[in-house]
């Protein structure tokens, strides 16, 4: 099973963030603090509400009500507000992406790296050939000024 791998945004072609995005964390944050939040509406009418700003951007997530397994990595927003945030499995690839990095935390594909640096410690530096199997976003989302030698996952991605 391939370990996270982690990107520096630069990497990624631009529209991802645009198009592919599913959600900002800072969002369901301001939403949990939030006295006008409204659960059956999943929105609240205040002016304080987050644009989506790209602060952290989730791509390749969904929300469920079941509580996910203990293996998955997922964000638990179930009491405050009615729901989880889980990768989707329909989805090529799940990338939580940060201010200059990104991690590929699931995907179909994956490439050799290295281990990164202490900043992301088992992880796998995508910038850096290596000897670890790390997951790595589908070729179409990498920019063309990239060139990673990626390998699609046949089977338990």
């Amino acid at each position: 099973m391939p370990i996270t791998g982690v990107l520096q945004n630069n990497h990624l072609d631009p529209d991802i963030f645009y198009y592919k995005m599913d959600f900002d964390l800072n969002v369901f944050y301001h939403y949990e603090e939030c006295h006008t939040y409204s659960k059956e509406f999943a929105s609240c009418d205040c002016d304080d509400l987050p644009e989506y700003d790209f602060d952290c951007p989730l791509i390749g997530f969904k929300k469920t009500k079941r509580k996910p397994n203990t293996t998955t990595l997922y964000y638990d927003f179930k009491e405050s507000l009615g729901f989880y945030i889980i990768p989707d499995k329909k989805s090529p690839y799940s990338m939580i992406v940060g201010e200059i990095y990104s991690q590929i935390i699931r995907s179909r594909y994956y490439t050799l790296s290295a281990m990164c640096s202490p900043c992301f410690p088992g992880q796998g530096d995508l910038d850096t050939i290596g000897i670890y199997k790390a997951y790595c976003p589908d070729p179409d989302s990498i920019n063309q000024y990239c060139d990673f030698d990626t390998k699609r996952i046949k089977k338990g991605y």
